[in-house]
């Protein structure tokens, strides 16, 4: 009987840290959802920019529809509110200097900065 008690011990161990890593992963799961939808909206952003410049409004109808999941969670995140995901993402992006905002004829424009156009 007391040959068993390593194998018990083993599985006990190996329940606590599935549990524990699946704890993990819940607890940073919104956090990883808004990130990922996050990133997916910047290339969409620079994509859109490699074409040349755009208007926020042209951005903000283009950032309307993405959806971001993870690989595994059944969970995923859209964008419900695009000007306000807009107004985030573009600020944020042109805090990192991904980007360059102007103004003409009383809207805002955003291109690529002059050193990534070339690319």
């Amino acid at each position: 009987m007391l040959k068993y008690l390593p194998y018990v011990l083993l599985i006990a161990a190996v329940t606590a840290v599935l549990y524990a890593w699946g704890l993990y992963r819940s607890s940073r799961q919104e956090r990883d959802l808004l990130d990922v939808l996050y990133g997916k909206g910047e290339r969409l952003v620079l994509r859109e920019l490699k074409k040349g410049e755009r208007s926020k409004k042209e951005l903000t109808q283009a950032l309307g529809g993405i959806k971001a999941s993870l690989f595994y969670s059944k969970n995923r995140v859209q964008v419900q509110d695009p000007k306000a995901f807009a107004d985030n993402l573009l600020s944020a992006m042109c805090d990192k200097k991904l980007i360059v905002a102007g103004r003409k004829g009383g809207s805002d424009y955003y291109r690529l900065p002059r050193s990534c156009e070339g690319e």
